[in-house]
């Protein structure tokens, strides 16, 4: 009798959730070659397999990262995924992100396709390149000094 009370509660507590929503974000709209940058899927009150968009105009840093998240306040209860991606730009030009897709209980849901301009920028230097030669060894040798 327990679970059969239980099980009947669960449909009333469910049918409190929030809208769905799959959102999209990008942390910059324009980025130098190189500069890594984040793209952001968040799937909203409910739950579902993700299949990521087509990243290959550029390179795959880091991801697919995930988190997952639950909450329940006052009786309403919240779910929320987030798969994100460390990208960086190979080449020159305004690029457009492809919709990431999610197959969810209630179907299939496509995210916003995102535009992002990479250009050249003569003084962005990725880590490791703003220093020269010499100060690479002088790095090197305080290293092997630390640890002697």
């Amino acid at each position: 009798k327990i679970i059969a009370v239980t099980m009947s509660l669960i449909p009333a507590w469910a049918s409190k959730a929030q809208n769905i929503e799959f959102i999209t974000k990008l942390d910059q709209d324009s980025v130098a070659i190189g500069q890594p940058f984040k793209i952001e899927f968040q799937l909203k009150n409910t739950e579902g397999t993700f299949h990521g968009p087509d990243l290959s105009d550029f390179n795959v840093l880091g991801g697919p990262n995930y988190m997952s998240s639950y909450q329940m306040i006052n009786g309403q209860s919240s779910i929320e995924q987030v798969y994100s991606y460390i990208l960086e730009g190979r080449e020159e030009g305004t690029f457009t992100l492809s919709p990431a897709m999610v197959d969810t209980p209630d179907g299939k849901l496509e995210s916003q396709p995102m535009t992002i301009t990479v250009y050249y920028d003569p003084e962005f230097k990725t880590p490791g390149q703003d220093r020269n030669p010499a100060q690479r060894e002088t790095i090197t040798r305080r290293k092997k000094s630390i640890k002697i």
